[in-house]
């Protein structure tokens, strides 16, 4: 589509706001009249779409040839607790307007370079969203991004290595772009979510962490809830309009205790649920939060890891899960990294495109198939992604061998055009990501059998029981074990174990502490002998891949179902002790 055609087009859209997103499977007709407040500010935002599509230019420069605006509108309320107590909380409403400006050609634009001030920003909009200050927002924000974008295009072609055959840096869709079903009708109609009940997130904290407080020998016991509701709004000049429902109701509740010998133990529990009405129990949460603190201070009895351990290992439980989120999910993210760009700061960008077609990633007769509409109500389901492409199923992996990656509109040499897997947030490029993903074995065993299978494994190696890992550490506690953890050489294998076992031939269990795996790379996955019974877990990720700097409510909600497994090889050793953090008095209570 021309430039001339785009903006008569988005001229026409500007009588006739955005509505009705693809309704989420299940949802119904849950729908209702959008406000005048939400189709003023959408009104201004669209004008100033085109008036800056228009006449934003600099002579001698790339020309403005995609404007993105992403409004989120929410509802918000946040609280943590400790021992029974409130630590925070806060209810608020969230206005924000991310924009994305995209300058040269589809071609070859300002974006998949390294470093920072690419074109991509977000600013905060006032309380009321009201429509003047609302456009004045987006003038500044688009301003400077703009401006942005053409010093970054700039930077791009003096300092960036194209790799052979660069198939381009956007996916333009032209006539085929979403616009939602229903969005041209009169009065527009929108997704409806139901209020937050009024304090609601600080009954959850004070719920779940007063049954912590049994556990009085932690060091930390705390709760953290966040519940939101709303709608993101998504516009640009080449005609997408898409509006969908956001809903999500996100518990996690942590417990950190020191052992006697300096060693810091920490685990932590996650529920996360559409609405406060689809998340367990209170009660059940509550016990299950009590257990786990109480598990965290017996673990001080058990003792340290101190063999270096050569041979099979067993994934059970949340652990089973773990292992294929954080080997396998890397590997099938198909959007390609940046390129690296040279700052003052060292090396910004680039890292491991770990993601190829036809190559075995899970042994023979493995599938794994992503599919964002699996179960609509989960908070990560959707049906259109953060681009405007429908979302559909992907079996990312058949026979053990990757045939599809979960991509975005940024094109890859190997896979032609977007699969509705972009996640992306408000001041980001949208990247393919994963959302409800399953892994199926060709065969799979009953528990008991996996164990006897592990066992005969674990004889050839001359041992007389086998390692069982339970629970991996999660990514914003990794750091209390081992400040350096991020600047490990293996960081992004796997995360230290957390609940570790031996398992003997005659039934015995011994659990020990302090086990921390050694040169775990993605390839391990190709050495699973046997799988066992499926596990389902759900987790919050990053759309940029930084697990680690998610607060505890953050990130993207995900789901996850694997099989128990073993791995025919793996080396554990001994995690680093630190005496020096040992209390010299014991923890009051």
């Amino acid at each position: 589509m021309s430039r001339a055609a785009t903006v008569l087009r988005t001229l026409a859209l500007l009588g006739v706001l955005p509505a009705l997103v693809a309704a989420v499977p299940g949802e119904g007709d849950a729908r209702r009249e959008a406000t005048p407040d939400e189709q003023a500010v959408l009104t201004a935002l669209a004008t100033e779409m085109a008036r800056a599509q228009q006449g934003l230019a600099l002579p001698d420069s790339p020309p403005l040839y995609l404007l993105r605006f992403k409004l989120l509108a929410l509802d918000s309320q946040q609280a943590t607790a400790s021992r029974g107590a409130l630590v925070g909380d806060r209810t608020r409403p969230l206005n924000l307007l991310g924009a994305e400006v995209r300058v040269g050609a589809p071609s070859y634009d300002n974006t998949g370079f390294g470093g920072w001030r690419d074109g991509f920003g977000m600013t905060g909009l006032t309380r009321d969203a009201a429509p003047d200050a609302a456009r004045t927002d987006a003038w500044r924000l688009v301003d400077g991004l703009y401006k942005d974008a053409l010093e970054q295009y700039s930077r791009k072609q003096a300092q960036a290595v194209l790799p052979p055959e660069h198939p381009g840096d956007y996916t333009m869709l032209g006539d085929a772009v979403w616009v939602d079903p229903g969005w041209t009708g009169a009065p527009a109609r929108v997704p409806a979510t139901p209020a937050l009940p009024d304090g609601a997130a600080r009954a959850l904290a004070l719920d779940v962490s007063g049954a912590m407080a049994g556990a009085g020998a932690l060091e930390v016991s705390r709760v953290d809830v966040g519940l939101e509701r709303g709608l993101s709004w998504t516009l640009d000049t080449e005609g997408l309009r898409r509006v969908a429902p956001v809903q999500e109701a996100t518990v996690r509740a942590t417990a950190w205790w020191v052992a006697p010998d300096g060693q810091r133990l920490a685990d932590q529990r996650l529920w996360t649920a559409r609405t406060v009405d689809d998340l367990p129990p209170v009660d059940a949460m509550a016990a299950e939060a009590a257990a786990m603190a109480s598990e965290v201070v017996a673990w001080g009895d058990a003792p340290r890891w101190t063999d270096e351990y050569v041979g099979p290992v067993v994934f059970e439980d949340q652990a089973a899960a773990d292992l294929f989120r954080w080997l396998l999910v890397p590997q099938l993210r198909g959007t390609p990294p940046r390129i690296p760009f040279d700052s003052f700061l060292g090396e910004l960008g680039g890292g491991d495109d770990g993601a190829r077609l036809l190559r075995r990633v899970l042994p023979d007769g493995w599938t794994v198939t992503d599919d964002p509409t699996a179960d609509p109500h989960h908070p990560g389901s959707y049906t259109v992604d953060a681009e405007g492409v429908p979302a559909r199923a992907v079996v990312a992996v058949r026979d053990g061998i990757v045939r599809e990656l979960f991509t975005s509109r940024v094109p890859r040499k190997d896979e032609a055009g977007s699969n509705g897997h972009a996640r992306a947030s408000l001041s980001d490029r949208a990247e393919g990501a994963a959302s409800l993903t399953t892994v199926v074995p060709d065969r799979a065993l009953a528990l008991a059998a996996l164990h006897r299978k592990a066992l005969r494994a674990a004889a050839a190696y001359g041992l007389d029981h086998v390692v069982v890992v339970r629970r991996l550490q999660a990514p914003s506690l990794a750091w209390l074990d081992d400040p350096e953890a991020w600047s490990r050489d293996d960081v992004d294998g796997l995360p230290d174990p957390v609940v570790v076992e031996r398992l003997y031939a005659d039934g015995r269990v011994e659990r020990v502490r302090g086990a921390r795996f050694a040169g775990v790379d993605r390839r391990v996955l190709r050495e699973i002998v046997a799988a066992g019974p499926p596990v389902t877990m759900d987790y919050l990720s990053s759309t940029s891949g930084d697990d680690g700097s998610l607060g505890p409510t953050d990130g993207t909600p995900c789901r996850m179902t694997a099989p128990a497994v073993i791995v025919g090889e793996l080396e554990i050793v001994p995690a680093p002790r630190a005496a020096s953090r040992a209390p010299r008095l014991p923890p009051p209570g």
